[in-house]
């Protein structure tokens, strides 16, 4: 249903799926995507939050967590996630990509563009 463009459609299933088993991985992945879509990014939050502590080794979940924690205005939050996701994996990309954004809502024009040229640098290489 989610690829299908369905997501109103999904959530209800993955909300079963997550309620039956709430170490169910693929599925509070796929529960936060849904809630992300439909514009409810407290619940994405929630669960992108949920999935950090299933795949605490994960970069992509710690960044999926930090872009929906900065959708509800939860700065400091977003800023663990892209830090956790970064020490995770030196190289990931968007965690770069959305470091350098976060930065410049905070004000620090300086880290931000540190972190836009490490995400441009990354970028370049493949």
């Amino acid at each position: 249903l989610l690829d299908a463009g369905d997501p109103a459609e999904a959530v209800p299933l993955l909300e079963k799926a997550v309620a039956a088993d709430r170490n169910f991985a693929r599925a509070v992945h796929l529960l936060g995507k849904a809630y992300a879509s439909l514009g409810d990014y407290h619940r994405a939050r929630r669960a992108f939050r949920h999935l950090t502590k299933l795949e605490a080794n994960d970069p992509e979940s710690h960044v999926l967590y930090a872009a929906a924690a900065v959708r509800c205005d939860r700065l400091e939050e977003a800023r663990r996630a892209l830090m956790a996701a970064i020490k995770l994996d030196a190289n990931h990309k968007q965690a770069y990509r959305y470091a350098a954004a976060l930065w410049e809502r905070l004000g620090d024009a300086e880290r931000a563009r540190k972190f836009r040229a490490r995400y441009q640098a990354l970028k370049l290489r493949g």
